[in-house]
């Protein structure tokens, strides 16, 4: 570590006689003009020196035999002490950064030698469960500031209770996200968004549209793909709507009453159906049923068009031409709000989206993230075997709704029999 870092040059300067009249120098005296800049600090000169260089602070001496003016030093100190200040309370981390749908849209660079994120879930209210989660974020960020800095965050959905955003002025997003999560350095890091079950039942484009306008909010399109590139480490990330993904295929010849029924797919929020039959006497069955189906119809369109760009991203991954790096890793993270296996009560496991997406993921992928039960669960699958199972899921659904958390039976879910692995 160093020390000091002092830059320092000496010019030998002639100055006008004008110049010299005006600092009451001798007439043939030289004038040595001295650039003195320090920072003192053994741990932030090494953020200090990581390019690009940010601008030191820098004073002027003018010496002679008889004139000297030692007053720039104050101001040089007082100049620190607020370049110091600043980092402390979270100057932006420079790392590689690719996020795309169909190409990338940013890039930064870093030479960290490991990357660590922060992924939370279902914490889109404000409640005091919530404002601990969010107390507790901070002090992680503040206790790894100076050995492993946190760097983002993934939000496994439920970003907006109950009902999602009606618009991208909605209050939810000053009020719950950018008042709670403001603590210094955990306000300067940017979050990767995935959608919930509560925010399909808003406006989910207006959550896309938020994030044109809040480069800490990111959410470029429903579903997305961005990585992170650090020291002879690259990390794909996989952004999933799985909204759409635990929704049964829908045909001509399905019973609309049973595909209502399905308690996890809310692509058009069952109760406002039953308030459309209900309320609205002068709408019969047949309209509400029609209107049904074209959602549905819609959904199998968008459900098949993300699975085609899952498919075809997991295949870019493998096929792409990696740099020749010694004991070079590759990670890949799916993420998305509905968990393939859960031991938590309320929902548990999500059998659709299992057998949708394990014949695509599995063998392709190193974890997968989500949220949905309120409750902080790593499943390690009983047996690991590479290209047939996916082995960790990380579910991490203890946001801090409203208090709301779901109970874990381990014992129940254990003794299940799970073909998968």
């Amino acid at each position: 570590d160093v020390d000091e870092c002092v830059w320092q040059e000496t010019y030998t300067a002639h100055p006008s006689p004008a110049m010299r009249k005006a600092i009451k120098l001798p007439p043939s005296s030289p004038t040595t003009l001295t650039l003195h800049s320090s920072l003192h600090s053994s741990s932030l000169a090494r953020h200090v020196l990581t390019p690009p260089l940010y601008p030191v602070p820098t004073t002027a001496t003018v010496t002679t035999a008889t004139t000297t003016n030692n007053r720039g030093w104050v101001w040089m100190l007082v100049v620190v002490y607020v370049m110091c200040g600043l980092l402390v309370w979270g100057l932006p981390h420079h790392h590689k950064t690719t996020t795309h749908t169909t190409a990338p849209i940013y890039t930064t660079h870093s030479l960290d030698a490991t990357l660590t994120f922060l992924v939370i879930g279902d914490w889109g209210n404000v409640s005091p469960q919530q404002q601990r989660v969010a107390q507790q974020m901070f002090y992680r960020c503040l206790s790894q500031f100076w050995t492993d800095p946190v760097r983002f965050v993934v939000s496994a959905g439920d970003n907006a209770y109950s009902f999602g955003v009606k618009d991208g002025k909605d209050k939810i997003f000053k009020e719950v996200w950018e008042a709670s999560y403001s603590y210094p350095l955990l306000g300067s890091l940017p979050w990767y968004h995935s959608i919930g079950n509560h925010d399909a039942r808003g406006n989910v484009s207006a959550q896309v549209w938020y994030s044109r306008g809040n480069n800490r909010w990111i959410l470029p399109e429903r579903y997305y793909y961005f990585r992170k590139e650090f020291y002879r480490t690259i990390v794909h990330f996989i952004v999933l709507d799985t909204n759409s993904l635990v929704c049964p295929h829908f045909d001509t010849t399905t019973n609309i009453t049973a595909w209502l029924r399905n308690k996890e797919c809310e692509i058009f929020h069952k109760g406002s159906i039953d308030r459309l039959s209900t309320i609205n006497d002068g709408v019969s069955q047949d309209t509400i049923n029609a209107r049904v189906r074209d959602i549905a119809d819609n959904n199998n369109l968008y459900r098949r068009n993300q699975l085609l760009w899952l498919n075809s991203t997991l295949k870019n991954i493998a096929q792409e031409k990696l740099p020749k790096y010694k004991n070079l890793q590759v990670w890949t993270i799916v993420v998305g709000h509905h968990n393939l296996y859960s031991a938590a009560s309320a929902h548990g496991d999500s059998p659709l989206l299992a057998a949708t997406l394990l014949p695509m993921i599995q063998g392709n992928t190193d974890l997968y993230i989500g949220g949905h039960d309120h409750a902080l669960q790593h499943i390690r699958m009983a047996e690991r075997r590479p290209g047939n199972c996916l082995a960790d899921h990380l579910a991490s659904g203890g946001g801090g709704y409203g208090g709301n958390t779901h109970t874990i039976t381990h014992d129940k879910w254990l003794a299940r029999n799970e073909p998968n692995g």
